[in-house]
């Protein structure tokens, strides 16, 4: 066989390989569907996601002692209070978007301590009660 041969004969290899690949549903496979990089969550599910977090955190808290059941409570109404409040920031222009997110961290901060509720430890870093109480 000379050279053209076999590099003709690898590429209907390569070629009948990605064909039966492709009609098994790519390298994926069935898989594919469960990966939807391509869904965002809706407003809802966001939100959903967010308060499930938070409850994670505070039934912890609960847990630990650091708060007690009518805290929790409070926390969680202000949680949601909160992530409605950030609802249209996205659409502000950056400088307006931190003097917003600024006011939004201090009324938090204000409502901890008019409500003797500590927040130190709930948050990941990211969030509303980033760097209250510290």
């Amino acid at each position: 066989m000379n050279n053209k041969n076999i590099i003709l004969s690898i590429a209907i290899v390569g070629l009948l390989t990605a064909g039966t690949i492709l009609a098994q549903g790519g390298p994926i496979g069935d898989r594919g569907e469960d990966c939807a990089f391509d869904q965002q969550p809706t407003r809802e599910e966001f939100i959903g996601r967010k308060q499930d977090m938070m409850s994670e955190r505070l039934e912890l808290a609960l847990e630990n002692g650091n708060i007690t059941q009518t805290q929790k409570g409070m926390l969680e109404a202000k949680n949601l209070e909160m992530l409605e409040a950030k609802e249209g920031l996205s659409d502000l222009a950056p400088e307006q978007r931190r003097e917003e997110m600024h006011e939004l961290r201090q009324e938090m901060k204000d409502w901890s301590e008019e409500n003797g509720v500590s927040l130190r430890g709930l948050g990941k870093g990211n969030g509303h009660f980033r760097g209250v109480g510290k």
